[in-house]
């Protein structure tokens, strides 16, 4: 075996001894400013070393056999100690210095609650009115009043609409049926996150005031299409409401609930409000635990784990007359869903009639909708029958855990929720602009560092001649009116 010795050649000019010219054979003690070796000589009295300098030291690799040849190797007693220094210095900085995690999506409501004016024992309570996204987009407005007016909100009751006519929206009608919010929504979610980050702002349900002498004025009407109000002008008109009805000042065993008229869904102009919490009611209302559980399962159904592209067919017995038809929704899409690479199209519609001929025009594609992925899910929980038996409407009796028959005991806008959910996962969605159900998925789909979703609506972003307008995730069919997104939600 050849002993190898591992030497390192310093010229003493390089440290400051300019009398001696010779190079010297160092150990690792003469690194130190001191040489083991007493046949060397020239070394300085004084040697001090940087990092810089130790990078720069050239070795020589000597052997027995072959004294004089020098050969280059890496340095690596050196470089472990600079891997191991910068190491520690990593470890210590992230120990002394932790990255800051992103804000909480409800943070900035938690700064704007601090800075408001409230007034205890005064409340807000809605009556909400229309189809299941506009629901959404009122309760998200009643909010809106509670926090400008500084008040609480009595989470409000919801008209059912009828099954048979669903265009038939109501004014008030002596024969109305009513659900409690949890109906359609999450309202303990509802009250937990709002006790959390803006506890100023009470949600109540309505029977907890009834022991008290609630004193009760009814504002309006007004024209629910009409904007009638800006960020920080609410409060304001509830002062001239109050005054107005000599109520006087709200006290605790005598609150004052200020009644707002159906459907206050488009009285607010949200870009007026601070665009750091604009959606932020929105994004707080969630839909009920059962329909999340069982529109989760459908969303999370082994077909649709290779990626897919969301259609929604606005063709419902409630569409408007004079809204895009089929063949103009379905040659709108054709362009997008063929240079796409997903195989797979998950067909939201209210009615399955439309299933057969739109996959007609897709041949190539495998087509899915609510139903079929309902067939083939597993029973549900306990806990999510029980739900169903609870909130059941009557529309079909619940007999089995099978979530087809769960599904079929739902309302026309529970089901809906079994088309959105889905839809929000999808790799493209295609709508058209008139429908708050594909509008709300532009909103909701669009990360809220990226701005308005209604801001995309003027630009064409795909193929050019393209009359679809959005961003990369969610693209709808004009006609588009920016006046009633200015509102919404």
């Amino acid at each position: 075996m050849r002993e190898v010795e591992l030497t390192s050649v310093i010229n003493a000019s390089d440290y400051g001894d300019t009398d001696s010219e010779a190079d010297f054979e160092s150990t690792g003690s003469s690194l130190l400013g001191h040489t083991s070796n007493p046949r060397r000589h020239g070394a300085p009295k004084s040697l001090r070393l940087r990092w810089n300098d130790l990078l720069q030291i050239p070795w020589r690799r000597h052997s027995k056999a072959d004294r004089g040849a020098l050969r280059t190797v890496p340095p690596l007693p050196v470089l472990a100690c600079l891997l191991f220094t910068f190491l520690a210095l990593f470890i210590l900085a992230r120990a002394f210095y932790p990255s800051s995690p992103p804000p909480h999506p409800f943070q900035a409501l938690s700064n704007h609650c601090a800075k408001n004016a409230w007034r205890p024992n005064l409340y807000v309570n809605c009556t909400l009115s229309m189809g299941l996204n506009n629901l959404r987009s009122e309760l998200s407005q009643c909010l809106k009043f509670a926090f400008d007016a500084g008040a609480g909100l009595v989470l409000p009751l919801i008209v059912l609409r009828n099954q048979e006519s669903l265009n038939a929206w109501s004014n008030g009608n002596p024969d109305d049926t009513f659900v409690e919010t949890g109906f359609y929504f999450d309202a303990d979610a509802l009250r937990r996150d709002m006790s959390a980050w803006c506890p100023a702002l009470k949600v109540v349900e309505s029977g907890e005031l009834t022991s008290l002498d609630v004193r009760e004025v009814l504002d309006g009407p007004r024209d629910w299409w009409e904007i009638t109000f800006a960020a920080g002008t609410y409060r304001y008109h509830v002062d001239e409401v109050m005054q107005k009805a000599a109520v006087g000042e709200p006290t605790p065993k005598s609150p004052i609930v200020i009644r707002e008229p159906l459907r206050p869904y488009s009285v607010f102009d949200y870009r007026s409000w601070d665009s750091s919490f604009t959606y932020t009611f929105f994004d707080m209302i969630q839909w009920a635990p059962r329909l999340r559980e069982i529109g989760g399962e459908v969303a999370a159904h082994e077909k649709l784990k290779e990626g897919y592209i969301g259609v929604h067919l606005r063709l419902e017995k409630d569409v408007i007359p004079g809204w895009a038809g089929f063949d103009t929704q379905t040659q709108a899409y054709a362009t997008y869903i063929n240079n796409r690479p997903e195989r797979v199209i998950f067909l939201a519609c209210g009615d399955a009639s439309y299933k057969s001929p739109f996959a007609a025009l897709f041949p190539h594609h495998t087509i899915v909708d609510k139903w079929d992925l309902l067939a083939t899910l597993p029973p549900a929980s306990p806990s999510v029958y029980s739900a169903f038996l609870n909130h059941s409407a009557g529309v079909s009796s619940v007999v089995t855990t099978s979530p087809l028959s769960l599904a079929k005991s739902l309302t026309f806008d529970e089901l809906g929720c079994l088309d959105y959910i889905p839809m929000l996962n999808a790799s493209l969605v295609l709508g058209i602009g008139l429908s708050s159900f594909a509008y709300l998925l532009g909103v909701e789909r669009r990360p809220r560092a990226e701005g308005h979703f209604a801001d995309t609506l003027h630009m064409e972003l795909f193929p050019e001649g393209s009359s679809m307008v959005g961003d990369e995730r969610t693209l709808l069919l004009p006609p588009i009116l920016p006046e009633y997104y200015d509102r919404f939600p």
